[in-house]
């Protein structure tokens, strides 16, 4: 069975408030992006070519919440996260929860777009993420056809710790699109690189007034959100997150091509290294020498860099190119 998303491997298991997060929901017109920057331009993309298509992308702003302060989004196959400026926590907010893929997969031609855009002005802009006419692998690998689509929006507010998700046309005639479940798995929450679980919050039921499921990314839509649903969730500002025996740590350049050089703050002496894949495999280890990774015999991609010392560690993501 194919991954839903590359990262829950790597993230997370912090205690944080949960009880902090606000949701409620609408229904508004739904228009398509206009003037966005189309991420996924030609390819007919399929995890895990995502991962590797659109590995960042640039909110234009700090988004601040439950904790973390981050101004650059990984996009996924209906999800985004967040990694922050720390390089330990990051947002986790997923839209769709089930297996999807561009229409035009067995075609000749890219039919589904991921694009971006940054609106509004500075102190209330909003970042915008466009999944746009996606198919469900559920579907192609049953009957090797992609007629099942959707469309959905995800927004990060820079004013107020808002993130929405909006949701335009549908067409599912068989649950085979949802992997078997019974509607789409919605999930919005905090992740740390050390620990290895989610916790957040997820929606279940009734699409129109969904139940709140808190502590836990279970729960499942029965079917999807009807043309113009808006879910919102408001972000508390910080949250009760695990303190971690952290070093200071710098990496440059972001991306990086051969070389990926690490500075040191306020520490020296020896350090140990270990770059995993996204999907959690061990790509190298050992002892950092010269305060440099040499990349050339990586693939590129992203990856989590652990630095450790005397006890202490550091996670830093970076790119590969």
């Amino acid at each position: 069975m194919k991954k839903l998303t590359s990262l829950l491997l790597l993230l997370s298991s912090a205690a944080i408030c949960i009880s902090q997060i606000t949701f409620s929901t609408r229904l508004e017109a739904y228009n398509n992006l206009t003037g966005a920057k189309n991420h996924s331009d030609t390819v007919k993309w399929d995890d895990p070519d995502l991962d590797l298509l659109v590995p960042m992308a640039k909110l234009g702003f700090y988004f601040q919440g439950m904790g973390i302060k981050g101004d650059s989004v990984i996009i996924g196959e209906g999800w985004v996260y967040i990694p922050s400026i720390s390089g330990i926590e990051g947002l986790y907010v997923k839209g769709i929860g089930v297996d999807i893929v561009d229409r035009g997969y067995n075609t000749s031609t890219a039919l589904s777009p991921i694009s971006s855009i940054t609106t509004g002005v500075t102190g209330d802009r909003i970042f915008k993420i466009e999944f746009k006419n996606f198919g469900f692998f559920g579907e192609f690998s049953d009957a090797n056809t992609l007629k099942d689509f959707g469309n959905m929006q995800i927004w990060f507010y820079e004013k107020g710790n808002f993130i929405e998700l909006h949701y335009g046309p549908f067409s599912v005639a068989k649950n085979t699109s949802y992997g078997g479940l019974s509607g789409l798995n919605i999930y919005a929450g905090l992740h740390n690189l050390k620990n290895k679980s989610l916790i957040g919050i997820a929606l279940d039921g009734d699409q129109a007034k969904p139940l709140i499921n808190k502590n836990t990314y279970n729960g499942i839509l029965i079917g999807h959100p009807e043309l113009g649903r808006v879910y919102r969730f408001e972000i508390p500002a910080s949250a009760s997150i695990e303190t971690l025996n952290q070093l200071k740590v710098r990496i440059y350049p972001q991306p990086a091509n051969d070389i990926l050089r690490v500075e040191f703050p306020e520490e020296s002496g020896t350090h140990y290294f270990k770059v995993h894949s996204i999907i959690g495999e061990l790509i190298s280890s050992g002892l950092l020498e010269n305060n440099s990774i040499d990349l050339k015999s990586y693939k590129n991609g992203l990856y989590v860099l652990t630095i450790e010392q005397n006890g202490k560690e550091s996670y830093r993501l970076f790119q590969k190119i």
